[in-house]
């Protein structure tokens, strides 16, 4: 498709000092958006459409030498700006991840530092390109977190031997489903399981089932709940913001 799309300029590239004479079983075409046969040299309406739902537009005359300025302006005239987007998209997370990687994935955070980072967030939330998370396989996975201003997921007013040294979530988007875990510094493992309930495309009501603590489970209480709202998601990033406005900044792990 790419070496037909490129044909026409090799023979556009210059403009003739006088019309092009074309074969009477030629149809004229238009390299701009839409390509679309006007008639033929008999005269007769031959207009349809070549690329799916491109609009319909006038063309030259056949043998009309214009059509190759049409040819050579009609390929810069196409919409390119989804590359911006992908440069964008990059750029404001590295300037997210920038911010976030000396504060300890939150903890101890200053309010100046937290308002920084949630105003990087931002900068990438606008830049989502799954506004509708929750119909999209992308969102299940396993994930780690590298930041949050939520003190009990850091586990802040615990001593430094007891805090998370590593914190993942793994959801089931499917099943509906979740789980986080941690272990701390001293090795001992936790976790807790949640249920889901959708909101509307971007946001679920979390019920949480289950808590465990080394190898003991015991049954979380039935207000242990809350909301989840998925504010932006990628293959590589994951933010979200949970209904007591807690920020979540989530790597594929």
């Amino acid at each position: 498709m790419l070496l037909l799309i490129t044909i026409p300029f090799v023979f556009c590239l210059e403009v003739p000092s006088r019309p092009l004479k074309v074969p009477k079983s030629s149809i004229a075409l238009s390299y701009g958006s839409p390509w679309i046969p006007r008639k033929d040299l008999m005269g007769r309406d031959r207009t349809r459409a070549f690329l799916g739902r491109f609009r319909k537009k006038h063309l030259f005359a056949p043998g009309d030498h214009r059509n190759c300025l049409a040819a050579k302006s009609g390929f810069w005239s196409w919409d390119w700006s989804f590359l911006d987007g992908e440069k964008q998209r990059a750029q404001a997370k590295e300037e997210l991840l920038a911010v976030i990687a000396p504060l300890r994935r939150g903890d101890g955070a200053t309010a100046e530092q937290q308002a920084q980072v949630d105003r990087a967030a931002r900068r990438v939330e606008k830049l989502n390109p799954y506004p509708k998370t929750l119909d999209d396989s992308i969102l299940s996975g396993k994930w780690e977190l590298v930041y949050t201003t939520s003190a009990q997921i850091l586990c802040s007013n615990r001593p430094a031997l007891l805090k998370p040294s590593k914190l993942y979530q793994t959801l089931d988007v499917a099943g509906l489903k979740g789980k986080n875990e941690q272990i701390n510094y001293l090795g001992i493992p936790e976790s807790v399981t949640a249920e889901f309930t959708p909101m509307n495309k971007t946001t679920v009501a979390v019920q949480f089932k289950e808590f465990g603590i080394g190898p003991f489970k015991f049954k979380a209480p039935e207000f242990f709940k809350g909301e989840l709202r998925t504010t932006y998601v990628d293959d590589q990033m994951r933010i979200s913001r949970g209904d007591k406005d807690n920020l979540f900044v989530l790597l594929r792990a």
